[in-house]
């Protein structure tokens, strides 16, 4: 009895001193503690190993437990360096206590193990994801460069996955600039100060005719202040960009364009989707909402916040990591838990079977070696060898863009059927038929890869890619519009 009731008064005291020692920190009643310090003295009378639960370690989790259960962002960290500077290929975001895949490097080995975005992370190395924050898990992926992890993840069409990725010390800008004909084409990864910088300079230097696609679709992160400045720069002063708050209604602030000279007024088009998270939504939603862009994709990942680091006292140097700030759109949506909608859509993807069979014969790189090696008279032999997939002028001669469309098409569903054929793939017909213009797309982006330049198989990749086809299809039309209104 009396350690029983040692225990419950040192822990009030020391629970007591703590919240005492917010300067802000509301009155506790003993009924609100009441609870709390039952379970913590029958913790210590009963639990099994007398070895975790001392006053001291109690209360250390407890707290920890409090910051844990606030949001996904918040937590305290931990002052030991991360296990290593390499990685699978891959970023996460967590929202409803799962590990969503919000991007793949492209050409890494995540990729290559067929991970794919949209996909829930279960396990790495045995360790559940499950109610572990983001940058938890990214410590449970990162490791020397060479060494291997072992993921578990479950598809979008629910069939669980598994397999051993070597991780590498993938370093990638926070932004490129892709040469497309008639239009900047910008791809962001993270929208930090400077590459918000260089962004708006690209824009303003660029022609005011071409315009450009701004590709937010994997872009995970950044600074919202560095969103905010983007979209001050393309917007007119006194609009509104974002609202910001805090701790209470009387912390909300309202972020405003506030240039006076002209903004950059080029065309724009957004690429969004899943992997658009945190200071894009910003940007995205200001633009959308004030007609400034049109978005294509789909939705965004739902997380715009801002966190903050508090030092822990007596605590070996942890910190707390809290989110301070949370920002709603001009329409007046918070972006944290419904994020930015996309105005048009690429249309539906494959079916997952579809994809599980290409995956499985590996069908669009065996179709890209065969045609390179061994090109169909139907095709351009000389373009095949320079990375390019056409018809040969002897098919072309004298047809309308219709008719040599349908040659092409049929020519190559013949070159797919034969292989499939020859090698005993498995592969059937229908499935061939469904998925001949993916194929198509996919291999000419294949056989440019191989036997391209890096920066010309990018282009190749990008023109493929429905959304942004769409994008660019879109800006042309932007333009033209623009032209014939002036």
């Amino acid at each position: 009895m009396r350690r029983d009731l040692a225990a419950r008064g040192l822990l009030s005291a020391c629970l007591l001193t703590g919240l005492l020692a917010a300067s802000s920190a509301p009155a506790l009643t003993d009924e609100e503690l009441e609870p709390f310090l039952n379970a913590m003295a029958e913790i210590q009378r009963k639990y099994v190993d007398e070895t975790k639960v001392d006053t001291a370690t109690l209360l250390r989790k407890a707290s920890e437990g409090v910051v844990n259960a606030l949001d996904a962002e918040s937590l305290v960290l931990d002052p030991a360096p991360p296990p290593g500077p390499a990685g699978p290929g891959f970023a996460i975001g967590v929202r409803g206590g799962l590990a969503h895949v919000i991007d793949v490097i492209e050409g890494g080995a995540a990729e290559a193990a067929g991970l794919k975005v949209g996909d829930h992370l279960l396990q790495v190395d045995g360790k559940d994801t499950g109610g572990e924050k983001r940058l938890e898990i990214e410590r449970f992926l990162a490791g020397s460069a060479g060494s291997k992890v072992w993921l578990l993840w479950e598809d979008e069409d629910g069939t669980y996955r598994e397999a051993q990725v070597e991780r590498t010390a993938t370093a990638r800008p926070a932004w490129r600039r892709v040469v497309m004909p008639g239009a900047e084409f910008i791809q962001v990864f993270r929208l930090d100060e400077a590459a918000a910088d260089q962004i708006r300079s690209d824009l303003a230097s660029a022609p005011a005719a071409g315009g450009a696609v701004l590709d937010l679709r994997r872009c995970a992160g950044g600074d919202p202040d560095a969103a905010i400045a983007l979209a001050d720069a393309l917007l007119p002063g006194g609009l509104e960009i974002v609202t910001g708050r805090g701790v209470n209604a009387k912390s909300e602030h309202r972020y405003e364009a506030t240039r006076k000279s002209k903004p950059v007024g080029v065309p724009l088009v957004l690429l969004v989707g899943p992997g658009t998270r945190g200071a894009p939504e910003i940007l995205a939603a200001a633009l959308i909402h004030h007609r400034r862009a049109l978005a294509v994709g789909k939705g965004t990942f739902g997380y715009a916040a801002r966190q903050k680091d508090f030092a822990l006292p007596s605590a070996g140097g942890r910190k707390l990591r809290l989110t301070v700030e949370r920002f709603t759109a001009p329409s007046g949506i918070c972006l944290t838990g419904t994020g930015v909608g996309a105005e048009l859509s690429a249309g539906e993807a494959l079916p997952r079977r579809i994809e599980r069979e290409l995956e499985r014969t590996s069908l669009v790189g065996r179709l890209a070696e065969r045609l390179f090696a061994a090109p169909p008279a139907a095709f351009d032999a000389a373009a095949l060898q320079a990375g390019n997939l056409a018809l040969s002028a002897q098919e072309s001669k004298g047809k309308s863009v219709a008719e040599r469309r349908g040659e092409f098409e049929r020519a190559f569903q013949t070159a797919a059927e034969a292989l499939v054929r020859e090698a005993g793939l498995g592969v059937s017909r229908d499935t061939l038929e469904q998925a001949r213009l993916t194929l198509i797309s996919r291999v000419r982006v294949e056989l440019a890869k191989r036997h391209k330049s890096p920066e010309d198989a990018l282009v190749v990749r990008l023109r493929e890619d429905p959304e942004a086809a769409m994008g660019l299809d879109l800006l042309r039309a932007v333009r033209r519009m623009s032209g014939a209104a002036q």
